[in-house]
């Protein structure tokens, strides 16, 4: 398959992911929408899915080594000191008016599936970008599930300090997430939902999983060419 069609139909996907035209529940693999949705008084115009908005941490290494910071898992490091973090490392939020304990506290019974992570250097080393994280995922009977993630650049980026990192993974409070951050490195972490999932949404009589668009980060841009250029790229 030649490069643009295999990024045209990696993008299609993205899309698909975020919007939920396929129209499967995200969390069930269950279909969202049936026939009698009308009839049962559920007001269909809430499905209309809208622009995925990110929920943003930074997390800052002040150690002159690279070390393991832990991100989510709010079961466990909503009350534990430093959120589970060793000294050195510092999780915030990046959201104004928004604390990242009441994100962590949000998880637990907002729960989220990821699309897309958007990774930034604030401050220090670009090796950051495309460090390899770990995810894993836990139940309370004990079992539990852990994979790697391993953010690549784009052959055709030329920014060396942001990342756009295509992914799926669900996000409750067991869902824990380590990152290796380098020495005095600042990155921002911008997890944008494809699908939350809100049980309060039933006391409005709507569906409580709502899908949402891919965010617009990378714009395409139009070339004009001339009349001669056009016909060299064709081989006229």
């Amino acid at each position: 398959m030649k490069n643009q069609a295999y990024f045209i139909e990696a993008q299609n996907f993205a899309n698909e992911r975020f919007s939920g035209v396929d129209g499967f529940d995200n969390f069930t693999d269950s279909m969202n929408f049936t026939d009698d949705m009308n009839a049962a008084g559920v007001n269909m115009h809430q499905y209309n899915s809208k622009t995925s908005e990110p929920y943003e941490v930074e997390v800052a290494n002040a150690n002159l080594v690279t070390t393991n910071a832990t991100v989510f898992n709010s079961y466990v490091n909503r009350t534990a000191a430093n959120n589970g973090n060793p000294v050195g490392i510092t999780v915030s939020s990046a959201t104004t008016n928004v604390t990242y304990n009441g994100l962590l506290g949000q998880t637990e019974h907002k729960n989220f599936e990821c699309g897309m992570i958007y990774i930034e250097v604030v401050s220090g080393s670009t090796a950051g970008l495309t460090a390899t994280m770990s995810l894993t995922t836990l139940d309370a009977d004990g079992e539990s599930h852990t994979r790697q993630l391993r953010p690549k650049k784009d052959p055709r980026q030329q920014q060396t300090d942001v990342l756009e990192f295509y992914n799926t993974f669900k996000i409750n409070g067991f869902t824990n997430i380590v990152i290796p951050i380098p020495a005095s490195t600042t990155m921002r972490y911008s997890f944008y939902p494809s699908a939350t999932v809100d049980s309060g949404r039933k006391l409005g009589n709507v569906h409580e999983i709502k899908d949402y668009k891919g965010p617009k980060i990378s714009q395409a841009q139009q070339i004009t060419l001339s009349q001669s250029a056009a016909k060299a790229l064709g081989g006229r």
